[in-house]
Order: C-alpha cells, then structure tokens, then sequence
C-alpha cells in the first residue's frame, strides 16, 4: 500500500492546526508556558513555500518557542522563515541558523541582561548557557550575573 501525502504548501486549511501541535509540542519539550501564533505569524506560515517540508516546520516552531516572551504570541520574525514576494528581500535574521541567532542574541543582549535572564529568554538552563559560552569562545560580560 502507498501513500501519497501532499507537501505541506498544498495542505492549505491543515498548516496552521499541524503549526500550533508543533508549537506546543515544542513549548512542552522546553518546559515553558503555551504559547500562541499571531494573525500575521499564522499568515506568514501560509504563504511560506516550505521547502524542507514539517522538518522545516517543527525546526520553526521550536526556535520560536525558545525565543519568544512568555507573555506574547509568536510573531513572524520568531519563525525564521524566508518571506515571500512582497517581503522584505534578503531579511538576514531569517536566514540565520538557530546556532548563530543565539550568538547574535547573546552578543546583543548581555550587556543589558542578567545571565538569568539570557537563559529564560533563549529558553535554556543558566549552565547550558554557560556551556554554550564555552563551545563559542563568547566570554560572560563583566555586568552579567
């Protein structure tokens, strides 16, 4: 027996029900609150061709997970994924990978933020933070505790 499953630009109505399973299933791997997919968010997801199919996907929604605030819905920079025509051409934060985002956050935000604080916003234990500052040869600011 075959089957034939469309890829995920052709299943028009299901993305957004198969995007929000993603998101909480990401949100319940991470031990963080629910969170929610904005209007524009949801519209992003519809209109994006996905290429790399739900790997793709999922890859979207738990990066979105470990970047969101706990308050607010998913916005479309979250998401990472390439905008479509009409977009803006080129946005560079969306054709980062998860590694080097959380570089450039890290680097961006630790003057401002606590290490506490950089570990609840990426979503991950103050010692994988430390870890990770480690593998990356990116040194804890003088004013980050």
């Amino acid at each position: 027996m075959e089957f034939q499953l469309p890829p995920l630009r052709e299943r028009g109505d299901d993305l957004p029900d198969l995007a929000r399973f993603l998101l909480a299933k990401a949100c319940s791997a991470l031990d963080r609150p629910e969170l929610a997919l904005s209007a524009k968010a949801l519209e992003a997801i519809r209109r994006h061709r996905w290429p790399g199919n739900v790997r793709e996907l999922e890859n979207s929604m738990q990066r979105a997970a470990i970047l969101a605030e706990d308050q607010g819905p998913i916005t479309p920079e979250l998401l990472a994924i390439e905008p479509q025509a009409g977009g803006e051409p080129g946005a560079e934060a969306d054709k980062l990978s998860l590694e080097e985002y959380f570089r450039r956050f890290l680097l961006q935000h630790q003057e401002e933020m606590t290490e506490t604080e950089l570990a609840r916003h990426l979503g991950i234990s103050r010692k994988t933070l430390w870890e990770r500052r480690q593998r990356f040869g990116i040194p804890r600011s003088k004013g980050s505790t």
